[in-house]
């Protein structure tokens, strides 16, 4: 069972918060209310709006704080956005409409159910979703997976179409990157970092960071599996915009490259004329297209040697 909260949507009156509950059958919303005048919470309410797992393990949940949208991560390597409308007067009362919305998906996962267990039996279980994080600064939802790939997503801010209806377009894959790409990086910076020692390719490590596989001396390991991505706000990161956990305790912080449109001709330079004005004018255009490490930060060498980490905050 996973569980996270919610923010409700803009149509939504009398729901403080909102309890979104995964379990092996479905993924459902719960209505949380404080009692009036005080900080007393009353007993979740369990709505109408519920979508089945159809078999899919549901172990990552993650909402937008600015919008109340809602993305689901399944065991079978696909991402759903939880959506439910408007369309009924009384929000606790009769069903009400929703649905799961494909957000990415694999090959794997669109076969029938006994094509699926033919292939998890010849090739094994699909690159599972393991954590969802939103950073609402940016608008962005990353997704990090059972192999430490991490994808960026935008998250389009929602509008008022022609009609009067509120729409909020889907969202647009932006970028990944790679557990092998990132220890690449990773050991890079721990050569310039440390150049007295022996490289790591050197010694036949296949583990390039950390104090775990270090002091084993096995050869061919492979790299510390990451457990957790930290959102880092745009305020307070600038281009840095998340921190990846590993299981030895390594942190890696990566920075988002963006590809700036060139100036229209005839365009006003920033009337300040500062680099950092002429910056954030051009980013305003700017998209993310490629992630890189940009520093990395390694345990003390006092820490235990047989450290896992299981989770950060």
């Amino acid at each position: 069972v996973s569980a996270t909260t919610a923010r409700p949507k803009h149509f939504v009156s009398g729901v403080d918060h909102f309890l979104v509950l995964s379990t092996p059958v479905e993924v459902s919303l719960h209505a949380l209310r404080f009692a009036p005048g005080s900080d007393h919470l009353l007993p979740p309410v369990r709505t109408q709006h519920a979508v089945a797992t159809d078999d899919v393990v549901v172990g990552a949940l993650a909402s937008d704080p600015a919008s109340g949208r809602i993305f689901i991560g399944g065991n079978d390597g696909c991402i759903h956005e939880f959506q439910y409308f408007d369309d009924e007067a009384k929000w606790l009362g009769r069903p009400r409409k929703c649905r799961k919305s494909a957000v990415s998906w694999n090959f794997q996962s669109q076969m029938p159910a006994l094509l699926q267990r033919a292939c998890v039996s010849l090739f094994g279980p699909a690159e599972s979703v393991t954590q969802l994080a939103v950073d609402s600064s940016r608008g962005l939802l990353f997704a990090l997976s059972s192999q430490s790939t991490v994808t960026v997503f935008q998250v389009p801010p929602g509008r008022w179409d022609s009609a009067g209806n509120w729409e909020e377009p889907p969202l647009v894959q932006l970028c990944h990157i790679t557990q092998g790409t990132i220890a690449g990086e990773v050991g890079r910076i721990k050569d310039r970092l440390f150049p007295g020692l022996s490289s790591v390719g050197a010694r036949g490590l296949g583990n390039p960071f950390g104090s775990v596989a270090a002091a084993t001396g096995f050869t061919g390991l492979p790299p510390p599996r990451f457990i957790k991505i930290l959102p880092i706000s745009k305020s307070q990161g600038g281009s840095i915009i998340a921190c990846l956990v590993a299981e030895d305790g390594t942190r890696v912080f990566i920075r988002g490259v963006y590809r700036t449109s060139a100036p229209a001709l005839g365009s006003v330079p920033p009337a300040d004329g500062s680099a950092a004005a002429a910056v954030a004018a051009g980013r305003a255009g700017a998209t993310m297209t490629s992630l890189a490490v940009h520093h990395a930060r390694f345990l003390d060498a006092a820490a235990p040697k047989d450290l896992r980490v299981r989770d950060a905050l």
